[in-house]
This record gives C-alpha cells, structure tokens and sequence, in this order.
C-alpha cells in the first residue's frame, strides 16, 4: 500500500518503498547482449547486495561465463519503484 502527497509517492506503510530492477548485459567490447526485470522486489538497501548476485546469475543462465566471449562481459542494473514510479539505487557493474 502506497501513499502519495502533492504527486509524490510517500513509503509504503508496511516498511518502506520496494524496488525492481532491470539488469543489463554487455560484452566488454561494447556489444549488447540482453536485458531483464527480475521478478523479484527489493528492499532500498537491497537493490545492489541481493539485485547484484540475481543479475550475475540471470546473465550467466542466459549468455554463459563471458558473454561467451574471451574479452568477457559485465552486467549492471537500474531499479524502479516496484508501483512503477520513481527511480531507485544502481546495481554495481560486475565482471561474469
């Protein structure tokens, strides 16, 4: 449940604003592989220590250790209010 005062959203009543995030995975070299909202909602302070490692394994599953590509690859991620509003906390770029 979400409040929202003069068009801003307040936190939710039931502990605080919730996050999706949407990871994004890149050969180093500059190639766009692919990108995915998680299914799963996040914590503010969650976003990059639990959003991280799901997006590292979401990009692993679907492109494999490196992109599979020698130079390698990275994945990083963004969030947005779980309601659709507002932008949140980055995921880290990490190496996979």
């Amino acid at each position: 449940m979400f409040r929202e005062i003069n068009g801003k959203e307040l936190e939710s009543v039931l502990g605080g604003k919730k996050y999706k995030v949407t990871c994004t995975a890149k050969l180093i070299r500059g190639i766009e592989l692919g990108s995915e909202t998680l299914p799963d909602v996040f914590k503010k302070n969650e976003v990059n220590s639990k959003g991280g490692p799901k997006c590292k394994q979401w990009a692993l599953r679907n492109f494999h250790p490196g992109g599979g590509s020698q130079s390698g690859a990275e994945v990083w991620g963004y969030s947005r209010g779980a309601n659709g509003k507002g932008s949140g906390p980055a995921v880290n770029v990490i190496y996979f």
